[in-house]
């Protein structure tokens, strides 16, 4: 992932942190604790120092504070050394470095494999796959999403089988490939509901929302999350509810229902903020852009857009990407600003066909269609319709193909 170039001495936490920290960590080394008591007291100073830092200097000052950990935290076990690496490269997720998550996964692998920590090790490799994906290295994150099932499997841990199986079905949603998901999905969660693990079943109800609205069938997906929302609850699970709110902001969006749906964004743009997740911040800021471009405040929809594409671009996302330049393109075209409309949409469909995202590609054709038919290009205007059609047929998603025929309709 990129990184920008900083001084030196970024500003950071206070001295008074500093001071604080410094005392926990000799303690740490002169008083026996576990690992779990540590890793505790470790995330409130994680949380302080970065209360305390702007939000620009944030990653820099919390690689420098991580370094720190690992190099002075006493760590006694390979287990405590596992504990301590998977901490850093969760916390390294939530904030978008994507690199550093990925080498710290990497040595909970390592370290895994050698203490011969099933669980670790399959977990290891699932997130491995996670982070892989977003940054759109498709066939490596299969293969590492393989790698946690077989591992999983060999171990006999139902739970670590559970989320490989999860992060395959989340692939295969990536790729388009919607039924295959929702059949792993269904899959995990009967293994999920056999082990009554509340908080898995939450996650994979939500999952399968998800799938459900992509089909169109809002009444299902809607009703899914309404049966994970309590259970996000029941469980403490910030990231589920932030999750799920802004999965129940698009089903509303998608369904014309704008207040609602702005609604259930503002809902998870603040469990977001205080899980620390970057990524989903960034597509609430995305999600909101939509919702302002249907109300048809277009100056406002270019700056929401504009502060989504920053998000994106430092999270170096380019599937987050292509999405605002659809949204650009969509804006330029009310405005009849008919070039730039085209640059940022074929911007859009060169991202997503790259990096194999047909329902971000058919979305993409679907808008520069409707812009080339304003313009009076019906010809082509036919030809991006139909190329959009096939994408969602091949998606099943039912709504939109019939939506899209009655537009090649009106071009005769």
């Amino acid at each position: 992932m990129a990184t920008k170039n900083r001084k030196k001495n970024s500003p950071s936490a206070s001295g008074n942190f500093r001071t604080e920290f410094t005392l926990w960590l000799s303690d740490a080394k002169a008083i026996p604790q576990s690992m779990e008591t540590r890793l505790a007291q470790l995330q409130q100073f994680a949380d302080q120092l970065l209360s305390e830092t702007p939000e620009s200097d944030k990653l820099d000052s919390f690689r420098e504070f991580a370094t720190t950990v690992v190099d002075a935290l006493p760590q006694e076990t390979p287990e405590d050394r596992i504990k301590l690496q998977l901490w850093v490269g969760h916390a390294f997720e939530k904030m978008g470095g994507w690199d550093e998550a990925l080498a710290a996964f990497q040595r909970v692998a390592d370290l895994s494999a050698t203490a011969k920590a099933g669980a670790s090790y399959s977990e290891a490799h699932l997130w491995i796959g996670h982070l892989l994906l977003m940054q759109s290295k498709n066939n490596e994150a299969l293969k590492a999403y393989q790698q946690s099932l077989s591992i999983a499997r060999n171990s006999g841990l139902v739970k670590s089988e559970i989320e490989a199986l999860n992060g395959l079905a989340y692939y295969a949603f990536e790729q388009g490939e919607i039924a295959d998901a929702a059949y792993r999905w269904e899959q995990a969660l009967e293994l999920a509901e056999t082990e009554n693990d509340v908080s898995l079943i939450a996650k994979l109800k939500n999952n399968l929302g998800t799938a459900a609205n992509v089909r169109g069938k809002w009444e299902t997906a809607l009703a899914l999350y309404s049966e994970c929302l309590p259970l996000c609850e029941k469980t403490g699970d910030l990231r589920g509810l932030a999750e799920t709110h802004h999965n129940i902001g698009m089903t509303y969006a998608d369904a014309n229902r704008h207040a609602d749906a702005s609604l259930h964004y503002q809902k998870s743009l603040q469990f977001a903020k205080e899980t620390g997740d970057m990524r989903l911040q960034a597509l609430v800021k995305l999600n909101r852009v939509e919702l302002t471009i249907a109300i048809g405040d277009m100056k406002l929809a270019e700056a929401l857009a504009k502060q989504a594409l920053r998000s994106f671009l430092d999270l170096d996302d380019k599937l987050g990407e292509a999405d605002v330049y659809k949204f650009l393109g969509v804006i330029y075209s009310y405005r009849r600003e008919w070039e730039v409309a085209t640059a940022h949409f074929k911007k859009s469909i060169q991202l997503t066909r790259k990096f194999e995202n047909p329902l971000g590609e058919a979305e993409s054709r679907w808008e520069y269609a409707r812009m080339l038919f304003e313009k009076g290009r019906k010809s082509s205007a036919k030809k991006e319709f139909e190329s959009a059609m096939q994408l969602f047929l091949n998606l099943n998603a039912e709504k939109e193909v019939a939506a899209i025929r009655e537009e090649i309709i009106k071009l005769s």
